[in-house]
C-alpha cells in the first residue's frame, strides 16, 4: 500500500489542481486571463493529459507497451514541458504587472512544482531505454 505513496498523492494533487485550473481558465473573463498566445495555451492543454498519464504510469507502475516503439517519447515530452513552461512564464512576466520579488517567487514556485513532474518523465524514459526495441 505504501509503495510509491508520494507519487500516488502527487498524481491526485496534480489531477485535481489541473482540472480546477482548466475549469477556472474556461470560466474566467477574457480581460483577466494570462497574456500568453493561443498556440502556447493549446500546447499546454495538449501536454496536460500526457503529464497526467506519465504520473499515473509511474505512480501505479502501469506499463504502456505501445509507447516503447517511440524511443524518446518521454525525453521529447520533458523538453516540450520545460520549454512551454518557460515560454508561459516569459509571456506572463513580459506583459507587466509583476514586481521583481513576485517574479522571483513565482519562478521558484514553478520550478519546485515542475521538478517532480520532470523526475517522472526522466524515470519513465530510463525504464523505456532498458527495453529491447523493435527494429534494433
Amino acid at each position: 500500500m505504501k509503495d510509491r505513496m508520494f507519487w500516488k498523492l502527487w498524481f491526485w494533487f496534480v489531477l485535481v489542481f489541473s482540472s480546477y485550473s482548466v475549469y477556472e481558465s474556461l470560466m474566467e473573463p477574457d480581460i483577466t486571463q494570462p497574456q500568453i498566445p493561443m498556440e502556447l495555451s493549446v500546447l499546454n492543454l495538449l501536454l496536460l493529459p500526457v503529464l497526467l498519464f506519465g504520473l499515473y504510469s509511474y505512480a501505479y507502475k502501469y506499463s504502456c507497451y505501445y509507447l516503447t516503439k517511440i524511443r524518446y517519447f518521454w525525453d521529447i515530452t520533458a523538453c516540450l514541458f520545460i520549454l512551454t513552461n518557460i515560454a508561459t512564464l516569459a509571456y506572463e512576466f513580459s506583459a507587466g504587472g509583476y514586481s521583481q520579488e513576485e517574479t522571483i517567487i513565482i519562478s521558484i514556485l514553478t520550478a519546485i512544482f515542475l521538478t517532480p513532474n520532470l523526475y517522472v518523465f526522466f524515470q519513465l524514459s530510463k525504464q523505456l531505454k532498458g527495453i529491447n526495441y523493435v527494429g534494433n
